[in-house]
């Protein structure tokens, strides 16, 4: 598994990534790696500051999932202030 940011294509260090009950978190070059049985999953990746919706996964076979993820706009501290 292949966690990316969605508009740049940069890997996404220190996301967490669930397939089911089974959880990983990514490496600096954006991996997670997972040993599975075959089976349907629900695929959820989550890290602050980013948005990432869950996807179904089918595990059939070996393969490597990218999945990219958006990240947030951050909030001005001021934001309250400037209604």
């Amino acid at each position: 598994m292949k966690v990316i940011e969605q508009k740049t294509a940069a890997p996404v260090e220190n996301a967490q990534v669930r397939l089911g009950a089974y959880r990983a978190a990514t490496g600096a070059a954006g991996f997670a790696e997972f040993m599975l049985p075959e089976d349907s999953y629900d695929l959820d990746v989550w890290k602050s500051g980013y948005e990432a919706p869950s996807t179904p996964i089918v595990i059939d076979a070996d393969l490597t999932v990218e999945i990219a993820i958006a990240a947030l706009p951050e909030e001005s501290p001021d934001a309250v202030w400037l209604m």
